[in-house]
């Protein structure tokens, strides 16, 4: 829905002679990107409201929409799926941000996920691969931006906004989770696609 919503725009601008023909396809992924940043960011902004832990669920969102750029991450193969899980997973991450600590669980768990984003990153579809210049370049911003956020949960908690650091938290391990889905998913496919070529 989101990229054919992005194509419309793309040849809209097309047929009204703003952009080139050329560039239509830079244009569609562009706006691609830009929506499938801020619909997640709505989403998050009117549940977290719902629940009245809109500070909380932006904080969380952060983090995840930044790392998950470059890291990969897990996709529901029909955007239906897609939508529903994504709802019920903030849901439960803007509810586990009000209720955990900023313990020693939950800095292993940062920990943790630091160490699954810096080994498995970039994860990508078994179905598309990426040159591994890019592969190298992906992970490495992806290792640098999950480390800064770690040290903003170290900081937070060190100065005790552990409400904040528990977000903080959340976002980093909700990329690592979906990452490491992404990773088995992708291994399982590859394995039946071993199998059926014998």
């Amino acid at each position: 829905m989101i990229f054919r919503c992005a194509g419309k725009i793309a040849q809209q601008l097309w047929l009204s002679e703003i952009i080139s023909e050329d560039e239509r396809e830079l244009y569609q992924y562009a706006v691609f990107s830009i929506m499938s940043t801020i619909i997640p960011l709505i989403m998050v902004m009117i549940i977290g409201g719902i629940l009245g832990l809109m500070k909380n669920g932006i904080v969380m969102i952060i983090p995840f929409l930044v790392i998950r750029k470059f890291s990969g991450g897990f996709h529901a193969k029909r955007e239906g799926v897609c939508i529903l899980l994504s709802v019920i997973v903030v849901v439960g991450c803007i509810m586990l941000t009000a209720c955990c600590k900023a313990n020693i669980w939950l800095s292993g768990g940062v920990l943790g996920a630091v160490l699954t984003i810096s080994v498995f990153s970039p994860v990508v579809s078994a179905n598309r691969d990426i040159p591994k210049k890019e592969r190298c370049i992906c992970r490495k911003i992806a290792v640098i931006l999950t480390v800064i956020f770690a040290g903003i949960y170290v900081a937070l908690k060190f100065w005790d906004y552990n409400q904040f650091a528990v977000c903080i938290a959340m976002g980093i391990i909700l990329t690592a989770v979906l990452q490491d889905l992404a990773w088995i998913q992708k291994k399982c496919i590859l394995k039946n696609q071993a199998i059926i070529e014998r």
